[in-house]
């Protein structure tokens, strides 16, 4: 697991702190925008709610992940050694304590490497760490935690 910072930008000689947003997986990936966004983006399954998880781990805000991140690190056949359950426990327990060292920020990106689950029959994504946890703003301009592939943007 890596964590993914921004240096302060300068600009002449007093520098300033910038804080660049995350790219996210669109359509949830757009900061405030006042027209619901993500709403809608878990209303069509383009994002999976996994807050209720997420909020056993210790996250106080609103997590979710996309359709393609969760097939790639989450679902896993019937009859396995793991369950959905375990394995998205173990996820979002490791996107915690990365993001821990973060204080969360808005625009902390944290780049997770995890091995696929054994069912995944799409090839794996060329970079070799493919998922990315993002703190974001949601629509009312809170808080919120995006998981997604590296080259969902």
């Amino acid at each position: 697991m890596s964590l993914t910072s921004h240096s302060p930008a300068r600009t002449g000689t007093r520098p300033s702190l910038c804080i660049k947003p995350a790219l996210v997986a669109s359509p949830a990936a757009q900061a405030h925008s006042g027209r619901n966004i993500r709403a809608q983006a878990l209303a069509k399954g383009l994002l999976r709610d996994i807050t209720d998880v997420a909020r056993d781990v210790g996250f106080i805000f609103d997590v979710a992940i996309t359709p393609r991140a969760w097939e790639y690190v989450v679902r896993w056949p019937q009859g396995g050694e793991n369950t959905e359950v375990g394995r998205l426990h173990d996820v979002v327990s490791r996107a915690y304590r990365g993001l821990d060292a973060t204080g969360f920020r808005v625009g902390a990106t944290l780049s997770m490497t995890l091995s696929k689950n054994p069912g995944h029959s799409r090839p794996t994504p060329a970079d070799g760490s493919p998922l990315l946890v993002v703190v974001h703003l949601g629509d009312r301009g809170e808080k919120v935690v995006t998981l997604r592939l590296r080259d969902e943007l």
